[in-house]
């Protein structure tokens, strides 16, 4: 867990499963998780459900590296098909 405010690490589990996901928000006090409105994060299916249940009135958003994984990948794929294409044209631009 990270303080992106703070840009400072708070809490680490050494787990990914929903259970470590609830240890880790109850890591806080719960008045301070009352207060929580959103949270960026791994959008794996154990962090959503850890996290509807330990903040359920925040609202989930992918973390940015994800969203940018997410692009690069889409961005590759598409690059590797375009090159396929050409190639089978003769054209070998790189």
């Amino acid at each position: 867990m990270t303080d992106l405010d703070g840009r400072r690490g708070r809490e680490v589990v050494p787990d990914r499963s929903t259970e470590a996901c609830v240890k880790l928000w109850e890591a806080l006090p719960k008045e301070q998780r009352a207060k929580i409105v959103a949270t960026a994060m791994d959008m794996g299916a154990p962090f959503i459900i850890g996290t509807t249940k330990a903040v359920p009135p925040a609202d989930i958003e992918p973390a940015r590296f994800h969203v940018s994984k997410s692009l690069n990948e889409a961005v590759d794929k598409t690059r590797r098909e375009e090159s396929l294409q050409l190639a089978a044209k003769g054209d070998d631009t790189p």
